[in-house]
């Protein structure tokens, strides 16, 4: 992830800076493993994001817990967070990060068009309740 943001793969002409703080973030990702110690605070940040909000779950470690099947051991992160993208290895290239940014925005763009195309009669069909205008 650190070289991700290095000259080589510079995510800042994908427009992409690394924020610590959850409130001005968009994407949370997760690398390595989550600890159960941990997990509680993960979830924390995770709710502190402001909508909408994706996450990435980045290795191994962090998408089936690796190696470390011990009872201190989060079995995945998804057991705690929904997780949008999940990046396999040990520990994933910084091309894999950067793909999954690109397949990220993607997905993003999809659903902003989705939403653009509802209408009256689609909100009434995925409800199952007549649809109100206000």
């Amino acid at each position: 992830m650190m070289a991700s943001g290095a000259s080589r793969y510079d995510f800042d002409r994908m427009g992409t800076i690394f924020r610590a703080s959850p409130r001005q973030a968009d994407v949370m990702i997760l690398a390595g493993t989550l600890s159960k110690k941990h997990a509680e605070f993960a979830r924390r940040l995770y709710d502190q994001m402001t909508e909408p909000k994706w996450v990435i779950s980045m290795g191994s470690c962090a998408n089936t817990g690796g190696m470390f099947n011990t009872y201190a051991t989060v079995q995945g992160v998804d057991r705690i967070i929904p997780v949008d993208i999940y990046l396999p290895g040990c520990a994933p290239r910084p091309e894999t990060l950067q793909y999954a940014m690109m397949m990220l925005q993607k997905k993003i763009r999809r659903e902003s068009a989705d939403m653009k195309n509802n209408t009256k009669q689609d909100l009434t069909t995925q409800t199952g309740r007549k649809a109100r205008l206000i």
